[in-house]
């Protein structure tokens, strides 16, 4: 009987003092995940301002490309109709032979070198297309994202707080719980002494013991329950940040494939279709008739449509060369910063995931000490019936 009174009481001391070391763990990584969280807040916050500015970049430059696309359709009309022109002056014979094959070098090599800058810009543009809407599907992803971590980061706080308390009423438990123990110790003195007096202090005590414990539990139940609901929600909230990873990640596979194509035509576009220009010096330097002015002054203005095209797009070719790079150091710099972020998250979840355990013993502990409670206080009663 003793015995039975000795190793209740001991479990009784020793669930209190674990129920304790539980609600101090659980505070512990309650503040780790909400100092994880606030470092994500902040790299979240910058990854977000990043794809806004590509996304807003990346839509002139679309814009841009677009407009040498629409250049190269008519550079393209322009030279079919050229060659016309060409073809209708050669059979008045209107070139030497040393100007004809200059013009036709020029001329057909330019076919060629616009035909491939239509495939090559053509393809820009539709993965300009790809990549805009990723820009946009990022940003409000992003936007989401941040707007659930704040969230997360209130339940954390919540939980922090019922963490502190939790120490706070274990802790008198727990005193409660080391002091039974060593009454207990001498319980065999009382019961000889018959000293009824104590003993009935003992049951109050027991009593009181097991009292405090059920509404440990059913607090304990509570913050559970509540814990499991964060632990799901930020469960959630990583698997939105891989997805967010991938999206990044799928975003700069097609960003460095279009800058693969546009490396192409910014060559084309800086040395091979400067190679019309030529052409420009050689229509001005031909002597004519009246019977083929006219049609000398329709290629004369084709020619220096053309030439003002290629200009204008070579201009325009160093700008949005510089606008590239500048995206493409965004690009991988977000790639980084993604990847340091999902870090951030993981340690989030694991965090999250010893609170939501921390939090599970207490309900486990309080509901065995009920039991002990109640069996330190029948038994306490039968002994002094006895007496």
């Amino acid at each position: 009987m003793l015995s039975k009174l000795h190793n209740t009481a001991e479990e009784f001391g020793n669930i209190a003092r674990m129920v304790n070391e539980s609600s101090k763990k659980r505070k512990d990584n309650s503040r780790k995940a909400i100092e994880f969280i606030d470092k994500s807040l902040e790299i979240g916050e910058k990854l977000y301002n990043d794809f806004r500015m590509v996304a807003e970049s990346n839509i002139r430059l679309r814009d841009q490309d677009t407009f040498v696309l629409n250049t190269c359709l008519n550079l393209n009309t322009n030279i079919e109709k050229q060659k016309q022109l060409i073809k209708t002056l050669e059979g008045k014979n209107a070139f030497t032979p040393d100007i004809k094959k200059n013009i036709e070098k020029i001329v057909t090599d330019f076919s060629q070198v616009i035909e491939e800058a239509q495939q090559n810009i053509n393809s820009i543009v539709s993965a300009d297309n790809d990549i805009i809407l990723l820009d946009k599907i990022l940003v409000t992803r992003k936007e989401f994202q941040q707007e659930s971590l704040k969230k997360l980061e209130k339940l954390a706080s919540i939980s922090l707080e019922d963490a502190e308390k939790a120490i706070i009423g274990s802790s008198s438990n727990l005193q409660r719980g080391l002091s039974m123990v060593e009454k207990y110790k001498k319980v065999g003195e009382h019961i000889q002494k018959k000293d009824t007096t104590i003993l009935n202090t003992l049951v109050d005590e027991a009593a009181t013991g097991w009292s405090i414990a059920a509404d440990v539990n059913k607090s304990s139940r509570s913050q559970f329950e509540f814990a499991e609901k964060v632990n799901q929600f930020t469960g959630e909230l990583h698997e939105d940040s891989i997805s967010i990873m991938e999206l990044v990640d799928k975003k700069h596979q097609i960003f460095e494939q279009n800058l693969q194509t546009i490396t192409v035509l910014t060559v084309s576009i800086s040395m091979l279709f400067k190679n019309y220009l030529a052409m420009e010096e050689i229509i001005e330097n031909i002597e004519y008739n009246e019977t083929t002015r006219s049609i000398f002054n329709s290629l004369h203005s084709l020619v220096k449509i053309a030439c003002e095209d290629i200009r204008t797009i070579s201009a325009l070719n160093y700008d949005m060369t510089d606008s590239i790079h500048l995206n493409n150091e965004t690009e991988t710099k977000a790639v980084t910063l993604s990847k340091k972020e999902l870090e951030y998250y993981k340690d989030i979840k694991i965090a999250v995931e010893v609170m939501t355990e921390a939090t599970k013993y207490p309900v486990e502990g309080s509901a065995k000490n009920i039991n002990n409670g109640k069996i330190l206080e029948e038994e306490l009663k039968k002994i002094i019936a006895a007496l």
